[in-house]
């Protein structure tokens, strides 16, 4: 594939996992997800209002902060226009306030103003062109979401030039950041060698990483692997095991697996106690809520 500087998957299992802070919004029919940065203060009140819905006061704290030129105030208001918290929508004040965000500093707004140009609406127009040149600005200042989304546009966007090749590079720089979705992109893309040499048991691996993230299809997709002997052996008890993980993680479509996996073992007391005992380990482990789910 030529010189693809993408993510050895194996030796992704080397990394120490960090989680990344990642604010997640429903913007109407759509989701914008926000990162922020880990140099910034969680502890400034504006952020502590808007986090624990103290709208007003987070107005009020975040107006007062612009006034002295907080770059941090200038992305928080942005985002409380383009999301429509606490005030009226208008993503043209988003973008007006993310932009003074960035130049005062805090171009960690690329990515969501990249996500205001690509949905459009509210007073913007879309304009795919432009969001890719805002998550190619926040992808070279290392923003993983920035990487992750440019991928998916090399991916799926005429407007960029479809690039597999590209695509993975750039899930692959978010993936090095343990980046739950660029993780899971990744590994599709090692699945089925598109942009890179086909491997499935990298692509396993990264599923593996992905889930660990918190990505429940990633979950899934090791899972149904696990379970059809896809690429990799068959193994019905890892099976199992990830088809809970993806149902106790919030994937709807792995219920179904995972409640046959669990009447599997009726009747099996101690297979049961220890299988249930290792997913809540996992989950411990690795920082998840378990998320509650039908079991019939």
């Amino acid at each position: 594939m030529g010189d693809v500087r993408t993510v050895a998957p194996n030796s992704l299992r080397q990394f120490d996992m960090q989680k990344a802070y990642l604010l997640s919004l429903v913007f109407a029919a759509t989701l914008i997800a926000a990162t922020m940065p880990r140099a910034q203060n969680l502890d400034n009140p504006a952020f502590t209002a808007f986090t624990q819905g103290d709208y007003a006061n987070a107005l009020r704290l975040t107006e007062a902060g612009i006034a002295q030129g907080d770059a941090d105030a200038f992305w928080l208001l942005g985002l409380m226009y383009a999301s429509g918290t606490g005030v009226q929508r208008d993503n043209r004040l988003a973008i007006k306030y993310l932009t003074d965000g960035v130049d005062a500093g805090a171009t960690y707004g690329l990515t969501l103003m990249g996500n205001i140009y690509q949905e459009g609406g509210h007073g913007v127009d879309q304009d795919v062109f432009m969001a890719a040149q805002l998550y190619k600005r926040g992808a070279d200042e290392g923003y993983a979401d920035a990487q992750w989304l440019l991928g998916e546009l090399y991916l799926n966007s005429e407007v960029v030039g479809i690039s597999p090749v590209k695509a993975a590079a750039s899930f692959s720089k978010a993936a090095l950041q343990e980046h739950p979705e660029a993780l899971y992109s990744l590994a599709t893309l090692y699945q089925t060698g598109h942009g890179v040499e086909k491997n499935p048991a990298g692509a396993a691996d990264l599923f593996t990483l992905a889930a660990i993230a918190g990505n429940s299809a990633a979950a899934l997709r090791l899972a149904e692997m696990l379970e059809k002997a896809d690429g990799v052996p068959a193994n019905a008890e890892e099976a199992a095991f990830y088809f809970v993980v993806a149902a106790e993680l919030g994937n709807a479509e792995a219920r179904a697996s995972a409640a046959a996996a669990k009447k599997a073992m009726n009747f099996r007391p101690v297979r049961q106690i220890a299988f249930e005992n290792r997913i809540e380990a996992w989950f411990s482990e690795h920082g998840h809520n378990r998320t509650p789910w039908d079991n019939p």
